[in-house]
């Protein structure tokens, strides 16, 4: 459900769960389980019921854990899903924390690929929001080398999405060669019947003809 965005509905369930049982829990001397408590919530909110009570004190108190003491994966890991928070609710200035916190991190030997990819992978959303299409790209290019390096290149949907957001990147500076490049993959990868692999086709092929001025056609397909 959180990465295919075709029916959030079953990620309310852990939300309506854990939502009476907030008030009741203590988490003195288990911080591991209060993070994941709470990023678990925040990603339900976000996705399943961004108007619930309770994101704003998640939202803050996710915040506040960035500054505690814990491992380097975990904190990456926390500050990943800050970001993508802040990315979907255009919380830019909360982005700048979580940016803070994990950019120092990024390349600590007990890191492990798999966060350094994701982190990259937000990153290069983040900044593409910012229009800092550059920066996005470059980041997306980390993302996309360490894929490469540690045989993670397989994984569909971490693919796809950084794919999308190359195509985004390369159509905004103008890159017709990188933009076509990015959607042909896409077509490649995508697989038939899934919503979000059809809409990353769309999107990315909307790209690709608005940078070559083929505006018809985007108008045609819409």
């Amino acid at each position: 459900y959180y990465f295919e965005w075709s029916d959030f509905r079953p990620m309310r369930r852990w939300v309506d769960t854990l939502d009476p049982l907030m008030g009741r829990m203590h988490f003195s001397g288990a911080p591991g389980t209060e993070r994941k408590i709470y990023t678990s919530l925040l990603v339900g909110m976000l996705y399943a019921a961004p108007d619930h009570r309770l994101l704003p004190r998640t939202v803050e108190r996710v915040t506040e854990m960035l500054d505690e003491e814990m491992d380097v994966n975990s904190k990456v890991s926390m500050a990943m899903i800050l970001l993508s928070y802040c990315n979907l609710a255009c919380d830019m200035e909360r982005g700048k924390i979580a940016v803070s916190c994990a950019d120092p991190l990024v390349d600590h030997p007990e890191l492990t690929p798999f966060n350094q990819l994701w982190w990259f992978l937000r990153k290069g959303y983040y900044l593409t929001i910012l229009c800092e299409y550059q920066s996005g790209r470059d980041a997306l290019d980390r993302a996309v080398a360490l894929s490469e390096t540690h045989g993670l290149q397989g994984l569909r949907r971490t693919f796809l999405l950084i794919a999308s957001y190359q195509v985004t990147c390369f159509a905004m500076l103008g890159d017709v060669r990188n933009t076509r490049k990015w959607h042909e993959r896409i077509v490649a990868m995508a697989a038939p019947g899934r919503p979000m692999d059809a809409w990353h086709v769309t999107q990315s092929r909307v790209h690709l003809e608005s940078t070559t001025g083929n505006y018809r056609a985007v108008v045609d397909g819409a």
